[in-house]
C-alpha cells in the first residue's frame, strides 16, 4: 500500500498538557514543517489549544482515511497495542519522553519501537541502553526553559485573579498522581485544611480529571483555594509556588527541576504498583527528600512552616537534579531542535 507524504513531522498529543511539553521546541521549528496530531477520541481542548495558538493540526482518523504518513512520528504514547498505527502514521518513530517516574511502564522493553528516543538526562539515557538498535540523545527539559531565562515575560497577575490567590499567604500546590497509589483519597482532608494560612491550588493529574469522576468529585468536595480542570502550563504555576506537594510519577521531578520546596506524599502499597516496584526513581528520591505518611496529616502545618529544613533541601535538591537531567537550564529547547530540525541528518 503507497502513501502520500503529509509534513516532515507529526507530534502526536493523546493528552492536552503535551502541548507544553513540546510547545518551546515547536516555537523554533519551520510551522510548515510540522503539525499537531490528535487522536480521535482525545479530549477537544486539544484542538482548542492548537486554534488559539494558529498550529496546523490533523487527526489520527483523517490521516488514516487519506493514506498520508508523516516522514517523522514524535509521540509519548505508549501503549503497545498502538504500536502498529504509530507505524502506518511515520516513517520513523521518535519518543520525547515527557516523564520521569514509574519506571517500569516509562522504561520497560515496549522502548524498542523507536528508532530514536529523546530523554531528559544521565538516569534515563543508563536505563535505556537495552534499546541497541535506538538512537537515544539527552535534552533536559524544554518545557521549563522560561523559569530559567532572564527574558521570560511573566505576566501573572491574570492567572493570580482566576487563581484567587492571596499574596500574603505563601502558596502550596498539590500535584497528585492518577491510578491506585494517588494520594488524593488519603491526604485531601488535611491539604485542604491547610487553607486558613495557606493558598492551596490542586493540578490533579490529567487522566484523573479524564478518566476519575469519583476522585475528581472528591477534590471538588473540599475548599481548597482553587481546584484546576483546565490544562494549564506548570511553568506559570510553579512561579507563584512556595512549597509542592506531590506522590509519585513525573511530579516529585518537575518540582525538582523548578527547584522548588518539595515535600513528597507516602500511600500505602505503591512499590508493589506494576508501574513503579522497587528500585523505580519515585524510591530512590525518597531517599534524600523529606516524606509524609496518611497517618501524619496533622503534622502538615509543622513541615511547611520548617524553613531550616527547606534551606538544607536545595543542595538535596540540586543533586537529585543533576541525576535525572541534563543541566540545559534555559536553553533544552535549543538542545532539542538541534536535533528535531534536523532529523534527516540522523536517518
Amino acid at each position: 500500500m503507497s502513501y502520500l507524504l503529509r509534513r516532515k513531522i507529526g507530534f502526536l498529543l493523546h493528552l492536552p498538557e503535551l502541548f507544553h511539553h513540546y510547545r518551546p521546541v515547536m516555537a523554533l521549528l519551520d510551522p510548515a514543517d510540522y503539525e499537531l496530531l490528535i487522536p480521535d477520541d482525545a479530549d477537544e481542548s486539544i484542538a482548542q489549544i492548537a486554534e488559539a495558538f494558529e498550529l496546523p493540526y490533523a487527526y489520527v482518523g483523517e490521516v488514516l482515511q487519506n493514506r498520508n504518513i508523516y516522514r517523522y512520528l514524535i509521540s509519548d504514547h505508549f501503549f503497545l497495542e498502538d504500536y502498529h498505527l504509530l507505524r502506518r502514521l511515520g516513517a520513523y518513530q521518535i519518543r520525547w519522553i515527557s516523564e520521569l517516574g514509574c519506571d517500569q511502564l516509562q522504561l520497560g522493553n515496549w522502548n524498542n519501537i523507536y528508532d530514536m528516543i529523546l530523554c531528559m538526562g544521565p538516569y534515563q539515557f543508563k536505563r535505556l541502553q537495552f534499546c541497541r538498535r535506538t538512537q537515544i540523545h539527552r535534552i533536559g527539559l524544554p518545557h521549563y526553559d522560561r523559569l530559567y531565562r532572564d527574558d521570560t515575560d511573566w505576566d501573572l497577575l491574570p492567572l493570580i485573579e482566576r487563581l484567587g490567590l492571596d499574596l500574603a499567604k505563601r502558596t502550596v500546590l498539590w500535584l497528585p498522581s492518577a491510578y491506585e497509589f494517588s494520594s488524593v483519597e488519603l491526604y485531601a482532608g488535611a491539604i485542604s485544611a491547610l487553607r486558613e494560612h495557606y493558598n492551596v491550588v490542586v493540578k490533579p493529574h490529567p487522566l484523573t480529571l479524564r478518566e476519575e469522576p469519583d476522585r475528581m468529585e472528591l477534590l471538588a468536595g473540599h475548599a481548597f483555594t482553587s481546584l484546576v480542570y483546565d490544562p494549564l502550563d506548570s511553568a506559570d504555576l510553579f512561579q507563584l509556588t512556595d512549597v509542592v506537594l506531590a506522590d509519585y510519577g513525573h511530579a516529585p521531578f518537575e518540582a525538582i527541576y523548578a527547584d522548588r520546596n518539595l515535600l513528597l506524599l507516602n500511600t500505602p502499597h505503591a512499590i508493589d504498583h506494576p508501574h513503579i516496584g522497587w528500585g523505580s526513581s519515585d524510591l530512590n528520591i525518597r531517599v534524600y527528600l523529606r516524606t509524609i505518611n496518611p497517618d501524619e496529616g496533622d503534622d502538615l502545618p509543622f513541615l511547611l512552616a520548617d524553613d531550616d529544613y527547606w534551606e538544607r533541601q536545595r543542595a538535596q535538591r540540586d543533586h537529585l537534579c543533576n541525576t535525572y537531567f541534563n543541566p540545559y537550564f534555559g536553553n533544552a529547547a535549543k538542545q532539542a531542535v538541534d536535533i528535531i530540525g534536523n532529523l534527516d541528518e540522523y536517518f
